[in-house]
């Protein structure tokens, strides 16, 4: 089952990320698609999140424990891959093939 998503970005950030895209072969859906299972997969943003300040960026999105043991936040650079990760893998890869190919 699918689910559409309706997203406003500025105008040229998607210009630029659109060639990006299409520098490496993907579209856009196929790009936000990718972002989604990364998340779903690490259990967090897969990068950190944070405001930039005088002296650089500052990293204030830490991750929060939650009752029950459930984790919130960014995913911190540690990703935690399932057992059959690559089974998983090459299920979404054959599903992007027959969308795209």
């Amino acid at each position: 089952m699918t689910a559409m998503i309706t997203a406003r970005v500025d105008a040229e950030k998607r210009k630029t990320a659109e060639k990006i895209f299409s520098e490496v072969g993907l579209t856009t859906s196929a790009a936000v698609n990718l972002f989604i299972c990364a998340v779903a997969m690490n259990g967090g943003i897969p990068f950190k999140i944070g405001v930039k300040n005088a002296e650089g960026y500052e990293w204030n999105a830490p991750s929060v424990e939650k009752k029950g043991g459930l984790k919130l936040g960014i995913a911190e650079g540690k990703y935690k891959f399932p057992p059959d990760f690559d089974e998983r893998f090459d299920a979404m890869d054959a599903e992007v093939a027959e969308l795209f190919g």
